[in-house]
Formats: structure tokens, sequence, C-alpha cells
């Protein structure tokens, strides 16, 4: 009967993790809908989302290290409790990545565009998809689909670098010359917001890396991911 209760915990925290792992997926969308469409009303879900996030990196904190302290677990099954916690820590950090690209939206103006919206959302897409991918090969135990969206990586890293460069060569070049200081500053802004957009997108990638080699610990012990 004791195993059986500590199968249960293990099968519930893996539960709780994928559950986590998807709310955050989702708040990850919804920051990139503010960016497409600011709006006050989204950006207040993703602000008042914020503590449930916290709240359930706090609870499954809390079950790992019961987990660690009372059962002693071994093998596949200390992978598991060990990935999972190092899982909500970057699963927690995506959410924090979605609230500012929020707020981000709020301060954008599409007066002066320096970059197609579209290019930097398909970054924003990129990496929401690496994150539904590794949670979706930490469900089901699945190493080759934990590795084919680390792959992914490498497009997000090109992309961002493109797009940085390219909106670094037209903030300098001669078109935006002339203007006033109300509309220089309004052009700076936006640069800067931009930047920070793709920074944060790029960064939720890197967190999806994260995940997905802790993926292909927790299954088959490997560390050359990590």
């Amino acid at each position: 009967m004791v195993r059986e209760s500590y199968q249960e915990q293990l099968r519930r925290l893996s539960c709780d993790v994928f559950s986590m792992g998807n709310k955050v997926a989702g708040r990850l969308n919804l920051g990139l809908r503010a960016l497409e469409h600011p709006d006050k009303e989204l950006v207040r879900r993703l602000e008042e989302g914020d503590e449930e996030i916290d709240e359930l990196y706090l609870k499954i904190e809390r079950d790992c290290i019961d987990l660690l302290a009372l059962q002693q677990p071994v093998a596949a099954d200390l992978r598991l409790i060990t990935a999972s916690f190092k899982i909500i820590t970057d699963l927690e950090r995506i959410a924090d990545l979605a609230l500012n690209l929020g707020q981000y939206a709020l301060k954008y103006s599409a007066r002066y565009a320096l970059l197609p919206l579209d290019e930097l959302l398909a970054v924003g897409q990129l990496s929401v998809e690496m994150l539904y991918e590794e949670l979706k090969a930490y469900h089901d135990q699945d190493v080759a689909r934990a590795e084919a969206a680390i792959k992914l990586d490498e497009e997000v890293d090109s992309r961002f670098w493109n797009l940085t460069a390219l909106l670094l060569k037209r903030l300098m070049e001669s078109e935006f010359r002339g203007h006033g200081p109300e509309e220089a500053e309004e052009i700076a802004e936006n640069t800067v917001i931009l930047l920070l957009s793709l920074r944060d997108l790029e960064r939720a990638a890197d967190h999806a890396v994260n995940i997905g080699a802790r993926v292909v610990y927790m299954i088959t012990n490997r560390k050359d991911l990590i």
C-alpha cells in the first residue's frame, strides 16, 4: 500500500508539471497576442495569472522536496523528481517573460515600425512550438521528440540575430533623419521595445531547450545536453 501511494505521488507530480507547462505556454501565446493587438485587458489577464503560476511553482517545489526527503528515491524515480524540479524553474521564468511581452505591448507604437511585426511574432511562435513539443516529450517520455524540439533553437537563434541586425541597420538609415525630438524619442522607444521583445522570445526558446535537456536526462540518464 505504501508503494502504491508513492507511485501515485510520482504520477501526480508529472501531471502537475505538465499542467503548469500548458498554462505557461498559454500565457506565452497571450503575450504574443498582446504584441500583435495591444490590449489592456490581455495585459491584465497576464498580470492576474502571474500569481497562479507562482503558486503552482511553490506547490510542485514542495512536492519534490517531500518526495526527496521522505521517499529517498533512486534511479529513474530520482531523475523524474530532480528533472521536474528544474523544469518548473524554467517554466516560471517563461511565464515572467510572457508578462514582459504584454507590458512592452502597451508602450509600443506602430507609427514607426522598424521591423515587420509578423517576423517578430514568427520567432515567438517557434518558441511556443518548442515549449509545447518539450511538454509532450515530458508527458510521453519521448526522447526523439525532445531532441527534435531542441534543434528548433537553431532557427530561433538565426532569426533573432537577423532581425536584431536589421532593426539596428534601419535605425541608422538616413530615412529617419530630420525628425523632431518627439518623433526621435518615439523611434528610440519603439526600437528598445522591439529589442527587448526579441531578447525575451529568444530566452523563452532557451528555457524550452533546458526543458528538453532535462527530459532527455530523465528518460535516458544522459547528461550531455544539460
